[in-house]
Order: C-alpha cells, then sequence, then structure tokens
C-alpha cells in the first residue's frame, strides 16, 4: 500500500490491486481498512480482479 494523497486527517491509499481508496488516518493506524473508506464499503484488503501483461 503507498498514501498517494492526505487531505486533513484523510489518507488517499493505493492498493496493490490497482485502487484507492480515502480512509481516515485513525482506520489506517488501527489496521481497519475492512472496514470500508470513506466513499464506499469496499474492502481493500480483498483482490476483485487481475491483470496479465500481454
Amino acid at each position: 500500500m503507498v498514501i498517494v494523497a492526505r487531505d486533513g486527517d484523510r489518507l488517499q491509499v493505493y492498493n496493490p490491486w490497482g485502487q484507492s481508496v480515502w480512509v481516515t488516518e485513525d482506520q489506517f493506524i488501527h489496521n481497519h481498512l475492512n472496514d470500508g473508506g470513506l466513499t464506499g464499503t469496499t474492502n481493500i484488503n480483498r483482490p476483485y480482479g487481475a491483470e496479465l501483461p500481454k
């Protein structure tokens, strides 16, 4: 995971599956990312697809 942006106490986290989600600092620090981000109820620890090189 990479933090790509910050807005107050919110962090935009980019995960290895190519998805980004906004979470609070508290969610990130206490490993509550499965609780869903601020923009929905996305589980960013569950992959939803794969892309293979051509």
